[in-house]
């Protein structure tokens, strides 16, 4: 290469080399010497010392060759000149023999080398020369890269510290000193420890001394607190540092997540402040029971906002009287005292002058004290020192009060009022559309204007499905109006027999008094409903006619659809680490075979044939090991689309579910000092029908639940056999866990879409899906459990039934030898891989490296076979399957796809492929699949 010479990788060529010497014969022999071996370099000569030090001055000398004996002063004088002058050049001293101590001495002044001048020196010189010049100019490109380093760590925003064994500072940058507000000398030395809030300085302490003996880098989160108070959160990445095979002190590089933690804290509290309105609205949407929706209501206020008690009053404009609905931990003395006459009068007039919650004490002090003298009285009996008055406001109506108080002060900052109104907001709608339909049956005229006013979709129809009278709101949704609809068929007017709308002729499935929500995606009337049914019965009991209530619930569940997928992405983020974390393995043992048997072959040219054989074993495991754990993230992400049921090993399922959720029973709960242990006990068991990814999903909730219900760790049992079902063969899962375990209420609603005994942190679905994907796989899901006793989950599928026809099938006659099979593939490690394999396994075998030439070479020869890689260059797989069979039907073709998708059934078939195989394929696949397809019997021409 130019520039550098071969063999000296670190020199950079042409050189300069400067002489010096006062015997112009040694000059004369010496550059002779070096021109002999060394091509690339211009020599000059001069004969003085201080000739050297001017010639210094004005060339580039990559190199000194100093001469001890010179007319002006010696050679140990000029290297001390050299050195004062600031010449950075390397100097190699020449000594006569005898001189042995001259050339310490010139060593310990700063020369790179010397040499004796002995019989043949000069031969030896160039080499001298050469590592010389290797050595000071590694030397200048370390200290280059140094400096860089430094000057990287200096101008980093993160923070970079080293500390020792025991946790003292060695060396930080200016971003630590800005960080911790401290100088360089108040650092030094300092225990980093120092620097932290008390729950971080004792979870460094635990950590660190873990990891004192290890020498694995790890993740730590740690809040360090300035002089003045302020704290940064900071993630520290950290590195042992070991001497003499022992941990001697650490490389912490920090990330500074401040920002970060803040928002994660503001989203949990948005999530829990979401999920407490959701649950609300999804309760009250529900009842039309005043009572039920205050008490649900105050229950949910008090829980949210972490308040002791409340109560709850709706105000009657009968007789302009407040009415209690619901109390919550209050003493009879003090219910008394409120449901007394006129006790809410004058806070009535406060809300109703500022439309805003009223609390106490108030944070500006201009609050109307005055109006809450009698509340502040009770009050004070109850020891309750802070509290909330909320109003109910529906269409500018006013409709009650809720009061929520706290025995502890409560500041009720902006965010916790902003949500608590939320939830006021949809109790008086709520109460609204129970004091609605109440007043249906309190007067005829009042029914029909609350009957057109309301914002659902109401319709009620006979006993025959003829409609008896709609709302405005739904004659507004089918661009009518009410008296156009009146007495027409439902049928008719919704356009689809299978509408809940009309399916008041299931009356088997209602019970007395009880409504039935169905949730149906209207097209006719563009949105998505929850459409709750209820019969009505006359006054002796007969059924007289159907109440149908549509709630327009599109903005909601598109709400409920973004926190699925974040929940999805979530599951996908902690598979992720433990993906990686194979593939790094796999990929390690492959690079390390290969590159010990590539050394092999350079070093010893032959190698040892049983080495390379166990070596060779050793690539194809790691390869399986790989195409599996691709197979895995493909099952789980749903990249395979297809629906069709084949057979499936439940063993293999719960293997890979467990690979998927590793990342949270193993690399999480062991970062938090928690113990899972998983304990599998495969049976022999037969194939189920069904969708492999869906199977997995259903393993992953199942397991997911079980860790949920373990926070301090446990054991989780799995097993698998064949049983018997009412005479059915059935193949059962069991999942067992030592977690907390659930009530009989819970696990009443256990597969409930929604319901979650998770808080903010689940959205209720796992369970829900689990339980619809099984029913699909004509199984069972049935639960055990009882609280502090863990719960057991069993799972029954049926045995499969193409498990047994393919076997059956499979007893076929030995294949036809040497048959001749062409492979298309664009892929030359493919083409090679199979050309080579078929025709070890006694096949003839043609390659071709595009759809075109694949053709050409099917229209010259015959062929009883034909693999196609799906995507060729020019034309796709299934163009060349096509043209294939339009020359010759009866040779079959076996398409290879490398995507990781199911392909389209339809589309395989008009193709006119046999066979689908997904890469990376195995020999005894592809030789298996070769066989299958030659024995099976030709096409007729018929």
């Amino acid at each position: 290469m130019d520039g550098v010479r071969e063999g000296w990788p670190m020199i950079r060529y042409p050189i300069k080399v400067l002489l010096v010497d006062q015997n112009a014969d040694q000059l004369l022999m010496s550059e002779k010497a070096l021109r002999r071996s060394m091509r690339q370099i211009e020599v000059l000569s001069v004969r003085t010392a201080t000739d050297c030090l001017g010639l210094l001055s004005r060339e580039e000398i990559a190199i000194v060759v100093l001469d001890y004996c010179l007319p002006d002063f010696d050679g140990l004088e000029t290297i001390r000149q050299i050195k004062q002058a600031g010449y950075d050049t390397p100097v190699v001293m020449v000594t006569g023999q005898g001189d042995e101590q001259v050339a310490v001495t010139a060593m310990k002044e700063g020369a790179a080398d010397y040499v004796v001048k002995a019989q043949g020196y000069l031969n030896v010189l160039p080499g001298i020369l050469e590592r010389a010049i290797e050595k000071y100019q590694l030397k200048n490109r370390l200290k280059a890269s140094e400096e860089r380093y430094q000057r990287l760590a200096e101008n980093a925003n993160d923070l970079i510290f080293t500390i020792d064994r025991d946790g003292h500072f060695l060396f930080f940058t200016n971003r630590a000193v800005s960080v911790l507000g401290q100088t360089d000398q108040e650092l030094r030395g300092r225990d980093f420890k120092d620097f932290l809030t008390l729950e971080s300085r004792k979870r460094a302490e635990l950590d660190f001394l873990k990891k004192a003996k290890g020498r694995v880098p790890w993740m730590i989160e740690l809040d360090f607190v300035s002089p003045t108070g302020e704290i940064k959160s900071f993630e520290l990445s950290v590195n042992s540092v070991v001497g003499s095979g022992v941990v001697t002190g650490f490389e912490v590089i920090g990330r500074d997540i401040t920002e970060r933690k803040s928002l994660e804290k503001k989203v949990l509290q948005k999530n829990k402040e979401l999920t407490t309105l959701l649950s609300v609205t999804s309760t009250i949407s529900h009842s039309l029971n005043i009572d039920e929706v205050a008490s649900i209501t105050l229950e949910k206020i008090c829980a949210h906002s972490s308040l002791n008690c409340g109560a709850i009053y709706t105000f009657r404009y009968a007789d302009s009287e407040f009415v209690r609905s619901a109390a919550y931990n209050l003493s009879k003395a003090s219910l008394e005292s409120m449901d007394g006459p006129g006790f809410w009068n004058e806070i009535q007039d406060a809300v109703l002058r500022v439309r805003a919650p009223l609390v106490h004490p108030s944070p500006s002090g201009t609050m109307e004290e005055t109006a809450l003298d009698k509340i502040i009285a009770v009050c004070r009996r109850e020891t309750i020192n802070s509290f909330i008055i909320l109003p109910f406001f529906f269409n500018e109506k006013f409709f009650g009060l809720a009061f929520a108080g706290s025995f502890a002060q409560n500041c009720f900052a902006a965010e916790q009022s902003e949500i608590l109104n939320a939830i006021c907001e949809q109790v008086s709608a709520a109460i609204a559309n129970a004091g609605l339909f109440k007043a249906v049956n309190e007067a005829k005229n009042e029914w029909e204007t609350t009957f057109d006013a309301m914002p659902e979709l109401i319709c009620i129809q006979d006993l025959t499905g003829k409609i008896m009278r709609v709302n405005a709101t739904l004659a507004r949704r089918l661009n009518s109006e009410p008296r156009q609809l009146v007495n027409r068929s439902a049928e008719d007017v919704f356009k689809d027999p299978m509408s809940p709308w009309v399916h008041h002729h299931r009356k088997e499935i209602y019970e007395r008094d009880k409504i039935v929500s169905v949730e149906y995606e209207d097209r006719l009337l563009d949105g998505i409903f929850e459409i709750a049914t209820t019969p009505i019965y006359t006054s002796s009991g007969r059924l007289l006619a159907w109440l149908f209530v549509g709630k327009d619930i599109t903005e909601q569940r598109q709400f409920q659809n973004q926190v699925v997928q974040v929940e999805r992405l979530k599951a996908l983020g902690e598979m992720a680490s433990g993906v990686a974390h194979d593939f790094n393995n796999i990929l390690a043992g492959i690079l390390g075979k290969t590159q010990v048997m590539l050394n092999q072959l350079e070093k010893e040219g032959r190698p040892d044939l049983q080495t390379w054989k166990q070596n060779l074993k050793t690539l194809e495991k790691q390869a399986i090991l790989g195409a599996r754990t691709v197979k895995r993230i493909q099952d789980f992400t749903r990249i395979r689309t297809d629906k069709k049921f084949t057979p499936v090993d439940l063993n293999q399922v719960v293997t890979n579910s467990i690979e998927i959720i590793k990342p949270v029973w193993k690399d999480e709960s062991e970062a938090k000092g928690i113990k899972i242990e998983f304990r599998f006990h495969p049976g022999e068991i037969s194939l189920v029908d069904g969708i492999d990814s869906e199977l997995t999903e259903v393993v992953v909730n199942v397991l997911s639940n079980a860790l949920d219900a373990m926070p301090d760790g446990g054991v989780i049992e799995v097993s698998s056999r064949d049983v018997m079902d009412g005479g059915s063969p059935v193949v059962e899962l069991t999942v067992t866990d030592t977690g907390v375990g659930m009530s009989s209420e819970v696990l009443q609603k256990v597969f409930d879409p929604f319901f979650s005994t998770k808080g903010p942190k689940g959205i209720g679905l796992g369970m829900s899906v689990a339980y619809g994907v099984v029913t699909r796989h004509h199984g069972r899901i049935e639960l055990l459990s009882e609280l502090g006793k863990g719960t057991t989950c069993a799972i029954r599928f049926p045995v499969s039934k193409q498990a047994e026809m393919s076997g059956l099938a499979g007893r076929t006659s030995p294949r036809e030898k040497r048959a001749r099979i062409l492979v298309i593939d664009d892929e030359d490690v493919i083409r090679e891989f199979m050309q080579e394999m078929l025709v070890s396994s006694d096949f003839d075998a043609d390659v071709a490296s595009t759809g075109s030439e694949g053709i050409g070479l099917f229209e010259k020869n015959s062929y009883n076979l034909v693999f196609s890689d799906l995507g060729l260059p020019g034309m796709s797989g299934w163009d060349v399957a096509k043209t294939l069979k339009q020359r010759n039907p009866d040779v079959p073709i076996i398409l290879l796809s490398g995507w990781g998708i199911q392909l389209d059934d339809v589309r395989v078939k008009q193709s006119g492929v046999d066979l689908v195989l997904s890469k990376p394929c195995q020999m005894n696949e592809i030789l298996g699949a070769v066989d299958e397809i030659l024995k099976r019997p030709k096409r007729s021409n018929g």
